[in-house]
């Protein structure tokens, strides 16, 4: 089990934290691109809760051995949060206002589980992508959703719990292993306190 949680100017890995430097002008995810050094143009054309998606799957594969790789290709994925795609949506919006035309690269994102599918593309990923709408963060619903992706067949299973906001910074990760059922109720119960302490 390894989580992930991400910061303005860090993240941490399993409370280790790594600093990212942020340079004057560049959003929180230009600069975490930076910061990995990753090579991928198509992140420039996603929306802020795909790009948040790629940059935690990419720090976790940064931190685990053999996630990502040629040989674990069966990996499961969930995207649970509060506020949806919400952000991308009023900048959808904002295209029939500024341009009196809907666009059609904003219309793309105008869907939670986009996020999902970008990170399956970029990693040839092809396990189950489950979207889960919470108002607030549910530990046994969640749980239960982990549990039971582990127990279709998939080496793995990567919870996401990413929000966008104008204010503050929600993006959480987390990565849980068939053989790891028992860190199951652990790893849940600090994904909790990760979100409680970003809401306090």
């Amino acid at each position: 089990m390894i989580i992930c949680s991400l910061k303005a100017d860090s993240y941490s890995v399993n409370k280790e934290v790594f600093p990212i430097l942020k340079i004057e002008g560049d959003s929180v995810e230009k600069a975490f691109y930076k910061g990995l050094e990753l090579i991928y143009p198509k992140f420039y054309k996603m929306d802020k809760l795909s790009k948040l998606g790629v940059i935690g799957t990419e720090i976790l594969k940064k931190h685990i051995p053999n996630l990502g790789r040629e040989n674990d290709k069966n990996i499961a994925l969930i995207l649970s949060n509060s506020e949806g795609c919400a952000q991308a949506d009023e900048v959808f919006e904002k295209s029939y206002q500024t341009d009196l035309a809907p666009s059609p690269c904003a219309f793309v994102y105008t869907l939670p589980n986009i996020p999902m599918g970008e990170i399956a593309i970029k990693n040839k990923w092809h396990g189950e992508h489950v979207y889960h709408f919470q108002e607030s963060f549910n530990p046994k619903d969640t749980q239960d959703l982990i549990q039971l992706s582990l127990n279709n067949g998939y080496t793995g299973c990567i919870f996401m719990w990413i929000n966008v906001l104008k204010t503050n910074l929600e993006a959480i990760f987390a990565y849980f292993t068939t053989t790891e059922n028992n860190a199951l109720a652990k790893g849940i119960s600090e994904i909790e306190l990760l979100i409680n302490q970003n809401n306090a």
